[in-house]
């Protein structure tokens, strides 16, 4: 059987039609995200997603930032098209909008990365935080006792920020240039929590910090990362950037003494969370863990 090794990037309905058409026996999974042609070329779910089974497609869909006239034109597309089971958002399409409308969903509290199929339907799906915690737990310790800092509290930070709430740390702080007091307010009854704009309005003894970034690149531009790293350098802190890639902050960190990791762990167990759940829509036999993370690596700079 010939493997799919990477799968073009779509940019117009049309395009996403042309591949339904000449895959009929397939299912889809169609990964929504804004990113440059670099970035595009960067991403390697697109490669390992698509490797295992062509009965299974993981289609790249390019969405530029606030064109809900092209995510609404997706979503019905979907609801007409039984091949596609499941959507999968990225930044900056995490619980936009119009899927908030489409699924029928208002509430704040609604955050969702994945959504699936369920007969006509679509329901959201949880994957990024569960995973992380999983990653987490696994690989470096508790949260409990410790100053946990959430840099880029909108998509994964939302949700893994609801789960840190969970884990008895001492503080949580939540650091975004938009305001996120309305999650305090959620937050509040579980954690002691915090909401500032900077990483520098944060006022701390330097132990026990537990800095997680998610915000990708416009946190170490914008909310003084570098800063913050160089400030509290100490080897009992832990820094995690999510992103699954050897990036610059994870390895200044390294440098400055901190624990430093990025999120590949996260990203291989959601990324066989979302597989596995596809195979059950293509009577495939999904592959085991230890598999999938071995050809998530093959295709990673870590």
């Amino acid at each position: 059987m010939d493997k799919i090794k990477e799968i073009k990037v779509c940019t117009t309905i049309d395009e996403i039609k042309e591949f339904l058409k000449n895959n009929v026996k397939s299912k889809f999974c169609l990964y929504l995200a804004d990113k440059t042609d670099e970035q595009w070329a960067e991403s390697t779910s697109r490669i390992y997603m698509n490797e295992i089974d062509d009965k299974i497609i993981y289609l790249p869909v390019n969405v530029k930032k606030n064109d809900y006239e092209m995510l609404l034109s997706i979503y019905k597309l979907c609801e007409q098209s039984p091949q596609i089971v499941c959507i999968n958002h990225t930044h900056p399409h995490k619980s936009n909008v119009v899927l908030k409308k489409w699924l029928g969903v208002s509430a704040k509290q609604f955050n969702a990365d994945v959504v699936f199929r369920n007969g006509n339907n679509f329901e959201p799906m949880d994957c990024n935080g569960p995973a992380f915690m999983n990653f987490y737990k696994y690989n470096i310790g508790e949260f409990k006792n410790k100053n946990v800092i959430i840099l880029g509290v909108g998509g994964s930070g939302e949700v893994i920020a609801r789960q840190i709430a969970n884990e008895n740390p001492k503080q949580l702080y939540l650091v975004d240039i938009v305001d996120k007091n309305w999650l305090v307010q959620e937050l509040k009854d579980f954690v002691k929590v915090q909401f500032v704009h900077y990483l520098k309005d944060i006022n701390l003894e330097n132990k026990d910090i537990v800095l997680i970034n998610c915000s990708g690149k416009e946190g170490n531009d914008s909310l003084y990362l570098d800063d913050f790293l160089k400030k509290f350098s100490n080897s009992d802190n832990i820094f995690v950037d999510i992103r699954v890639h050897m990036t610059q902050p994870v390895i200044l960190a390294k440098s400055l003494n901190w624990k430093a990791f990025t999120g590949f762990g996260m990203n291989y167990v959601n990324g066989y969370t979302i597989f596995s759940k596809l195979c059950s829509y293509a009577n495939v036999c999904p592959p085991s863990l230890d598999y999938f993370k071995n050809l998530v690596l093959k295709v990673t700079k870590i």
